[in-house]
């Protein structure tokens, strides 16, 4: 199988030319599989000493202590383990570890996290404020607010407060009432395709692209 023509046309425009043959092969290649643990239920030592007497050799990550790297092929494994269905884990992609690391909330602070679900940046907020604060994070979509709620709370997160409407009206019902603002907007999701399965790309379009990008303007 192969990607959808204009965005292969879109990647040759945008990457340079020395770099898009090991672009362009990423779509294929098998992808480890990241996880933080949650500093609100356990501490890094003890679940890295749970995981790896289960058989899990981890991989640290060296910019973010208390993640870790796995193989892909223990995805399934790693998902039924106590540690997951605790909460004492959350499987998360590093690139969405990082928005959270810039803001750098504080405890006690006022924080917004828009189009939250399924709350995986919310999660990491509230440790890196030590359950200290106000957490608003919110979602429009039906469904996926009820899972942002759902990991919420099994991650033990105690100061956020959800709301199931659209990020861009936020700004108009609370102006200047938060610290800081966390937006990782809706996107394109182009970096989740891969080329052997159809499905991943399957609702891709340049025109979405274009939608996606007004919305992302708004908020």
């Amino acid at each position: 199988m192969s990607l959808p023509q204009p965005f292969l046309d879109k990647l040759e425009h945008i990457v340079p030319k020395e770099a898009l043959e090991g672009v362009s092969k990423s779509f294929s290649a098998p992808k480890a599989v990241s996880f933080r643990i949650n500093p609100l239920k356990a501490g890094t030592a003890s679940v890295r000493a749970e995981l790896e007497g289960l058989g899990f050799t981890l991989k640290p990550v060296t910019w973010y202590d208390g993640a870790f790297l796995i193989d892909s092929a223990l995805k399934k494994a790693l998902t039924e383990t106590d540690a997951f269905y605790g909460g004492r884990i959350y499987i998360q992609n590093l690139s969405s570890m990082i928005a959270p690391l810039l803001l750098r909330p504080e405890p006690d602070q006022t924080v917004l996290d828009l189009a939250a679900a399924p709350g995986g940046k919310t999660l990491q907020l509230a440790g890196m404020m030590q359950n200290r604060g106000w957490l608003s994070a919110v979602e429009p979509v039906k469904d996926r607010f009820f899972r942002l709620r759902s990991n919420l709370q099994n991650q033990g997160v105690e100061i956020a407060h959800t709301y199931m409407t659209d990020g861009r009206s936020v700004g108009k019902k609370c102006p200047q009432m938060f610290d800081k603002v966390l937006l990782d907007a809706p996107c394109s999701s182009e970096s989740r395709f891969k080329s052997y399965e159809p499905k991943t790309y399957g609702y891709w379009s340049e025109r979405k692209v274009k939608e996606t990008s007004k919305v992302q303007r708004r908020l």
